[in-house]
């Protein structure tokens, strides 16, 4: 007689207890592999050469017009300087090799790179004087004739902080066509105030609008969405571009003005995807949230038309995000305290909400105005990719501290010729390739909205829009870079206003490449001086030898301008 078959539901129980069985040995075998991980795990300690404790800025400024460059690990601690290196330029560790030894090994290795990426120091002053001069004064900068009628750009900075780069803006910002054709909004954090005389003390939001804002979190779109409802105010305002406290212009107000109006399109990079949209929100089906075909990412940094501004500003989608992702967060919550250590452990790998990457470009397609989207993004920017860390000025025992780069923006701290010539190169647009697209450049895309014509060269540029590919003429790429290092601020004006009149002089080109081959020499003595003690510092104040040799070498149309502009500075 054959035996009786076994009940379902204890077939369901035994299986069950299997299962739970199963999850509990997965959860220690990853405790257990955890542990190991970070028992193994090299310190990096090392006596001999700990980070000082970290000075406030005030100190520096305490050491007069010149004085040696302080402890560069100190200046790295206050400044919390980034920087890009090939993680396969790295020393590796062994078996073989002690963890004492690896650590001053690697510790020996940054310093080395940093000595040639920390940017030369040069006269404040004077760099600031110079670049206001090429941009606004000499009469060979980029230039555009500007349409009667009194459009304007609102300019919306999104700042976490004191804005370092401001000398560069008040520049760009100096010349009488943008005093008359811009409109500035900052939205500093919540409590933070400009010091007196600031340039952008005068346009912030007031506190009760402002948010706390995180690095992409929703806070920072609903920021974003305060700018733009602040800018809507003046109708005057036509175009909105998008700018934090790292971005500075590559060109001259003038020429970016006229390329921002050559067209009736928003400039937003966007591409279709299904990345995040349900792994990290939950939204009900509903004909006001947005489903799978409108779920667009992109870049933040955003050029939009006054149309398009109004759109997202009086749309109130943006409290339906908070509903769904804190929903998905809910259910998430539940599956970690249902399958206990294992779900605890998982938990934390999520991530944040990414906003800033969807919002814009999903609220524009559900509304249906993709059609009037050029997907492109006017701002540069360049991340790390998978072989390179990012390293940080950490204090504490260690002086850096090593990260994966490939969620962080490349900081330019290390400005050569080559990387302006990358950042001002020309571009011809296609106008008709509008809607979702792919704008990287290693991805190739069947119709790009924007075609590389090569190099800046003055008789080829053409401040505007340039939409035949077969022109002699081509429009700038792109107006607007970052990060900028807030080290690299000055020297970015210098260099820069040695690019223009590089670009337009060969003869000056050759005589200010000579002068920064010193400057450059001169510079990673410094440094290598400050951040390990070896080496002999330079004679005296190259800073201001690098002026001399510039001041010799400019022409009577530049040195005019600039000598009047520091005599009324």
């Amino acid at each position: 007689m054959a035996a009786a078959r076994e009940p379902l539901k204890h077939r369901r129980r035994r299986f069950k207890r299997i299962i739970c069985a199963l999850c509990a040995l997965l959860a220690l075998l990853g405790t257990a592999t955890a542990y190991a991980i970070l028992r193994d795990r090299p310190t990096h300690h090392t006596h001999s050469f700990k980070a000082p404790k970290p000075v406030t800025l005030s100190e520096f400024e305490k050491a007069g017009p010149w004085a040696p460059l302080p402890d560069a690990r100190r200046l790295l601690n206050v400044k919390h300087g980034a920087w890009i290196l090939d993680k396969n330029d790295l020393p590796q560790l062994t078996r073989d090799v002690s963890k004492e030894h690896f650590s001053d090994a690697l510790v020996a290795k940054i310093t080395e790179e940093l000595c040639k990426a920390w940017p030369p120091r040069v006269v404040s002053s004077f760099a600031s004087a110079l670049y206001d001069t090429v941009l606004n004064a000499w009469k060979y900068r980029p230039q555009a004739v500007l349409p009667i009628a009194p459009k304007k750009v609102a300019f919306l900075f999104l700042v976490g902080s004191n804005v370092a780069t401001e000398p560069i803006w008040r520049s760009f910002f100096a010349s009488d066509e943008a005093k008359a054709r811009s409109s500035i909004y900052v939205h500093p954090p919540r409590g933070f105030s400009f010091p007196p005389g600031h340039f952008f003390e005068d346009h912030v939001v007031k506190q009760e609008h402002r948010y706390e804002v995180k690095w992409a979190s929703l806070q920072m779109v609903h920021a974003e969405l305060v700018l733009l409802s602040y800018a809507l105010k003046d109708p005057l305002n036509e175009r909105f571009v998008l700018m934090s406290e790292t971005d500075v212009p590559l060109w001259p107000f003038a020429c970016t003005y006229a390329t921002l109006f050559a067209s009736e399109l928003s400039f937003l990079e966007t591409r279709r995807t299904d990345v995040r949209f349900s792994t990290l929100y939950d939204f009900h089906n509903s004909t006001s949230n947005p489903r799978l075909s409108d779920w667009r990412k992109g870049s933040q940094w955003f050029a939009l038309t006054r149309r398009h501004a109004s759109k997202l500003a009086n749309n109130h989608g943006i409290r339906k995000w908070y509903v769904a992702f804190a929903r998905k967060q809910l259910k998430r919550r539940k599956l970690r305290d249902q399958l206990g250590d294992w779900g605890r452990i998982s938990h934390t790998l999520q991530k944040p909400p990414f906003a800033d990457e969807h919002y814009v470009q999903t609220s524009l397609a559900m509304v249906g105005e993709e059609s009037r989207v050029l997907p492109v993004s006017l701002t540069f920017a360049r991340f790390g990719i998978k072989d390179h860390v990012t390293v940080w000025g950490d204090g504490g025992e260690r002086p850096f501290r090593l990260e994966s780069s490939e969620w962080h923006a490349v900081q330019f701290g290390a400005l050569s010729m080559e990387t302006l010539e990358k950042l001002h190169e020309l571009c011809a647009f296609d106008v008709g390739a509008t809607g979702p697209s792919d704008d990287d450049e290693e991805v190739a895309s069947a119709r790009p909205a924007r075609i590389f014509r090569g190099a800046y060269r003055p008789d080829k540029l053409r401040c505007g829009l340039v939409t035949d590919p077969h022109s002699e003429k081509a429009s700038p790429c792109y107006l607007f870079a970052r990060k900028l290092h807030s080290e690299a601020v000055d020297f970015y004006s210098q260099l820069s206003s040695e690019f223009f009149l590089a670009k337009q002089n060969v003869t000056l080109a050759r005589k200010l490449t000579e002068a920064r081959k010193h400057q450059r020499r001169d510079a990673a003595s410094e440094t290598r001086r400050a951040l390990s003690g070896t080496g002999s510092a330079p004679p005296g104040n190259y800073a201001r030898r690098h002026m001399d040799a510039v001041l010799a070498a400019l022409p009577e149309e530049v040195l005019g301008p600039l000598l009047a502009r520091r005599k009324n500075g």
